[in-house]
């Protein structure tokens, strides 16, 4: 749901052209979403930090399992290789 709420912001040239519009009721809605949120600041910045606040605990929990496994495929490689050298 939040990557949605990032795609749906306005671009640059879109925000121009409500800015430019008095009579917000004549807009769609869409153009009003945006008159809505174009006040916000810094808002994509603070919808991309809130998508990695709560993605964060899934990734690192991957990412430590695949650290796990190079670790575990290290430490059988070293392994080997001592025995053959033996």
């Amino acid at each position: 749901m939040l990557l949605f709420h990032l795609a749906a912001l306005p671009l640059s040239n879109i925000i121009s052209l409500v800015q430019g519009i008095n009579d917000v009721a004549r807009l769609g809605t869409v153009e009003r979403y945006f008159v809505e949120i174009m006040d916000i600041p810094r808002l994509k910045q603070r919808i991309q930090c809130f998508i990695f606040c709560r993605t964060f605990a899934g990734t690192k929990a991957k990412v430590d399992g695949l650290i796990q496994c190079v670790i575990c495929a290290l430490g059988k490689l070293l392994h080997t290789t001592n025995r053959n050298h033996r």
